[in-house]
């Protein structure tokens, strides 16, 4: 139940800072535009990200396939030159495979799914390096993602143990920006899942069926939004 509220908050939080811009004052966001930040465009893909595996249970392994993920970004000026509140929304694609070899128990086989979710951060940013147009180089960030499963696809061969999954999950994420190119730059980000996602049998407690990993891509910044 802490959990469920700390989510709904954050999701609450994201959805604010995300539409303030609309709902500011015209004269107010003209002489803020780079405080009242930029709408950021990113794609990219998930590499090693996915489900973690039971690694106390020889007869189970994982593997993920790369995935793709998409999105928007804002952030909000808090204080001084360097500090922001960023937000956003992503829709995250991952593939995943589960393979049990407990033969002994009547199970043998794999599982594969795809998942597809959105995906709400809220991040603390930090800014460094202005270029000469006054927008940053490069960005830190450090803060929480909401996970919401819109839904998955399964695919069983063999004798596999049944399953369930979580529609929501909730995780730490570090990550940053790098802006070479004036508004073009690339991004990385590491996120690892604090409620777990996926259970069955050999992925009884939590950090044995959450989602983890990493994501890089490229993204487009356009201040003037």
């Amino acid at each position: 139940m802490k959990n469920k509220h700390l989510a709904t908050t954050i999701v609450l939080i994201s959805c604010v800072l995300f539409s303030i811009e609309i709902l500011g004052n015209t004269e107010t966001q003209k002489d803020m535009k780079n405080n009242i930040l930029s709408l950021i465009i990113t794609a990219g893909i998930n590499y090693k990200s996915g489900i973690i595996d039971n690694s106390e249970v020889d007869s189970v392994a994982g593997a993920t396939k790369i995935g793709i993920k998409a999105g928007v970004k804002k952030e909000l000026h808090i204080s001084g030159n360097f500090h922001f509140i960023g937000t956003g929304l992503e829709y995250c694609y991952i593939p995943q495979e589960i393979r049990y070899n407990d033969a002994p128990n009547g199970i043998n086989g794999k599982r594969k799914f795809d998942l597809h979710l959105i995906r709400l951060p809220l991040t603390y940013n930090m800014h460094f390096f202005n270029n000469d147009k006054g927008n940053p180089v490069f960005v830190t960030r450090l803060g929480v993602m909401f996970s919401y499963l819109l839904f998955d696809n399964v695919k069983d061969k063999g004798t596999v143990p049944s399953y369930s999954m979580n529609k929501w999950e909730l995780g730490p994420l570090i990550g940053f920006d790098y802006y070479p190119f004036y508004n073009t730059g690339i991004f990385f980000d590491i996120y690892r899942g604090s409620r777990q996602l996926y259970k069955d049998k050999y992925h009884t407690k939590d950090g044995q069926g959450n989602l983890a990993g990493f994501s890089f891509g490229i993204q487009q910044r356009f201040m003037e939004f």
